[in-house]
């Protein structure tokens, strides 16, 4: 998974500075760009958070997940970027009802309408969409 530069410094931009604590959890680049390109590569750009402090074995399918995969370890940290990412208007953060066991869990989705006030400089650069495919 890769997110092209120009798109990855937009997001960095709105994140701000980095690295830097959020509620004890170190947010860097790595864990921002590999959040948005996860999330990008899921279908309708939309992941359920499942957030566990079990092993990567024990963690249900989702965001978390596929966060512990990509890190190689069994740190839950999808919360703290997930709404990180809501505040910069990268991502929106929802409850939504899981078809299979009808329960209602947080997920996280990449706002489809691009960046907010950022969009036009994405529009410059053939990034008209947030939803657009990268892979």
């Amino acid at each position: 998974m890769h997110i092209p530069d120009e798109i990855l410094n937009e997001i960095l931009h709105l994140v701000g500075i980095l690295p830097r604590k959020v509620r004890g959890m170190t947010i860097n680049k790595e864990l921002v760009g590999a959040t948005v390109a996860i999330l990008n590569s899921a279908p309708k750009q939309t992941l359920f958070q499942y957030c566990s402090n079990q092993s990567v074995e024990q963690t249900k399918d989702g965001l978390d997940k596929r966060l512990k995969l990509y890190f190689n370890n069994d740190l839950r940290r999808v919360n703290i970027i997930s709404d990180v990412l809501e505040e910069a208007g990268i991502t929106q953060v929802f409850t939504l009802e899981n078809p299979e066991t009808r329960r209602v869990a947080k997920a996280t989705r990449l706002k489809a309408n691009g960046f907010g006030k950022k969009r036009r400089s994405l529009v410059k650069h053939g990034f008209g969409r947030f939803t657009k495919k990268w892979i």
